[in-house]
């Protein structure tokens, strides 16, 4: 009898593991416990950079595990992103990585956009300078991101030194530049250069073709 009380208790245990430890009542633990302190996903696609910073940071901090932060994560979109994401098949919207690159594809910005974000960026009341440094942080990585500058430091330089270039061009030869320009491609800082030099000797600072019954 004592032994088949034993057994009895071991398997109720065995149970009560298998329960706790099952994908839904995981899930249903960690949405209680990041209800309160999460972001739901922003209205403004230029604060979602912001947004996945902020919910990876909580995931780090709560040891979060990586086969709940795909469901974590679509427990917070809203209305729009939910019926996206309707579009996946069950395997890519469980994934953390393939439901963000998803939602940044569908969402993203023009690097001309990240660019004004980072730029145009100001400290909020409420923020810290430390917050504040962390959020531009975050919008500079976007952009390089966007301009498909990873760990190049010289392909860095180019696009800072392209930047400088084109914030100093006449409003007719820069958008003759940007017309060069499409997504992620971009003109390197001696390419443009030449290009712009094209440009000015063929036409009139007023944007006029040279020679054209002038």
């Amino acid at each position: 009898v004592r032994e088949a009380e034993l057994a009895r208790l071991a398997q109720k245990d065995a149970t009560e593991t298998a329960k706790r430890d099952s994908l839904a009542s995981r899930s249903k633990f960690f949405a209680e416990v990041l209800k309160n302190i999460t972001w739901k996903f922003p209205h403004d696609p230029g604060d979602i950079p912001l947004f996945f910073e902020h919910l990876e940071n909580i995931f780090e901090d709560f040891e979060v595990p990586d086969d709940l932060k795909g469901r974590l994560l679509q427990s917070q979109l809203s209305e729009k992103a939910k019926s996206l994401v309707a579009r996946l098949s069950k395997e890519q919207a469980a994934s953390y990585d393939d439901l963000k690159k998803f939602l940044e594809s569908e969402f993203k910005l023009s690097p001309q956009q990240y660019r004004e974000r980072f730029l145009s960026a100001t400290k909020q009341p409420e923020e810290t300078y430390a917050l504040f440094a962390s959020r531009l942080k975050t919008l500079f990585k976007y952009y390089l991101s966007s301009r498909d500058v990873e760990n190049d430091f010289d392909k860095l330089v180019s696009l800072i030194i392209a930047d400088r270039i084109k914030g100093a061009l006449p409003e007719q030869c820069l958008k003759f530049v940007l017309a060069k320009e499409t997504g992620s491609e971009w003109l390197t800082f001696d390419k443009l250069a030449e290009i712009v030099d094209a440009f000015v000797n063929c036409h009139f600072s007023d944007g006029r073709l040279r020679g054209a019954g002038n």
